[in-house]
């Protein structure tokens, strides 16, 4: 964690995503310091900001793009970097998970907060270079959500919360598709369900669509 006036830290995602696109610690600290001087960007309500930083040996305008969580004069947390040719602007699906991970952050005890700094310590010291421009912003925002969770700074009833807000919606399958699927993988009935932490009447009833996916009991 890097303290200026206002304290700053970065997840794992976003410290890999930083250093593959050689924006410096300096860089990082520097943006933060012109949010604390009242250039804080573009205000996307809640705590949540847009901020520019430049290319290396360019100006702003064809920079990068963060998205910041803050609460002026106490902390922030860098959430999500991106070029600006890569990706126009956010969904309004990503800004409500955005926000909801930056009011997570923000809202945390500094007994939670000091084992996510301790954690993003750690992390800085990685050499795995994975570019979060190749993950969405909601798989950005649930990586995030589990590093939270892993740490133990977040509950399992938020995390589910992320879960909900981040991950696809369940396709339903017909009956047929789900016995080709099982058959495909060369499995019974009995072996399918203990897969699926379910029972083999279960899996008969979904396959003669007697009961929809989501219905366990």
């Amino acid at each position: 964690m890097t303290r200026s006036q206002l304290e700053y830290l970065q997840g794992k995602g976003f410290s890999r995503w930083a250093r593959h696109e050689g924006i410096s610690d300096e860089e990082l600290l520097k943006t933060i310091k012109e949010m604390e001087s009242g250039l804080v960007g573009n205000n996307l309500g809640s705590n949540l900001y847009k901020k520019r930083i430049a290319r290396k040996g360019e100006g702003k305008s064809g920079g990068y793009r963060t998205l910041i969580g803050c609460k002026l004069g106490n902390t922030a947390f860098y959430l999500y970097g991106f070029p600006k040719n890569h990706k126009a602007n956010i969904s309004a699906k990503e800004k409500r998970a955005l926000k909801e991970l930056a009011a997570t952050m923000l809202g945390m005890s500094d007994k939670n907060l000091q084992k996510l700094s301790q954690a993003a310590h750690i992390s800085k010291y990685q050499t795995k270079r994975i570019n979060i421009m190749d993950k969405s912003v909601l798989d950005a925002v649930h990586e995030s959500a589990k590093e939270l969770h892993k740490a133990g700074a977040i509950e399992q009833q938020t995390m589910r919360k992320f879960d909900a807000l981040c991950l696809p919606p369940v396709k339903q399958m017909k009956g047929a598709d789900i016995r080709r699927l099982r058959e495909r993988e060369g499995v019974s009935q009995p072996v399918f369900a203990a897969y699926l932490n379910t029972s083999k009447s279960t899996v008969s009833k979904w396959e003669r669509d007697e009961k929809r996916q989501w219905e366990q009991h």
